[in-house]
C-alpha cells in the first residue's frame, strides 16, 4: 500500500515533532511538540542508572513541572533506554490571559520552561545517583 504526498503529510501531522534534543548533567533529553502543541520533555536512562525501569509514579520525589507523567522502554540506536518524562498539559500549564470580550486565553507553555524543566530534572537524577554512589 502506497500513500500520496497528501496522505503522508497528514500522517506526519499526527507524530509528535522533535523541536530539541541533546545532553544534560550526563543524560539524553528530548524536547516534543505534540500535534495539539502541547510540548513534552524527555530523559533517556541506560540501565546503568538507577532510575531504569521505575514506573514514574515511583519518583514523584522528583520535581519536575506537573510532575513525571511518562516512564517506558524505547529502543534506540544504542540499545533499549528507560525514558521518563513530563508534559505541559495539565491546568497548571496554562497561563490564562483575557481577551478582548473578557474570554480566557489558555497560552501553551514553551520550549524554553521545557528546557529549563529538563536541566532542573536531571540535575535532580545528577545528584541522587552521585549520592548513591558515595553511600556504596
Amino acid at each position: 500500500m502506497s500513500y500520496s504526498d497528501e496522505q503522508m503529510q497528514m500522517l506526519k501531522n499526527l507524530m509528535p515533532q522533535l523541536i530539541q534534543s541533546g545532553a544534560e548533567n550526563g543524560y539524553i533529553y528530548h524536547i516534543k511538540q505534540m500535534p495539539t502543541g502541547i510540548i513534552n520533555g524527555y530523559v533517556h536512562v541506560t540501565s546503568k542508572s538507577k532510575f531504569f525501569g521505575v514506573h514514574y509514579n515511583q519518583l514523584q520525589h522528583l520535581n519536575v513541572h506537573g510532575g513525571l507523567t511518562y516512564s517506558e522502554l524505547e529502543e534506540s540506536s544504542s540499545g533499549a533506554e528507560w525514558v521518563l518524562g513530563f508534559d505541559t498539559a495539565h491546568l497548571i500549564s496554562r497561563n490564562m490571559y483575557i481577551g478582548e470580550r473578557g474570554e480566557p486565553i489558555p497560552q501553551v507553555q514553551t520550549q524554553n520552561l521545557v528546557w529549563n524543566e529538563i536541566k532542573k530534572l536531571t540535575l535532580q537524577m545528577r545528584e541522587e545517583e552521585i549520592a548513591d554512589e558515595q553511600q556504596n
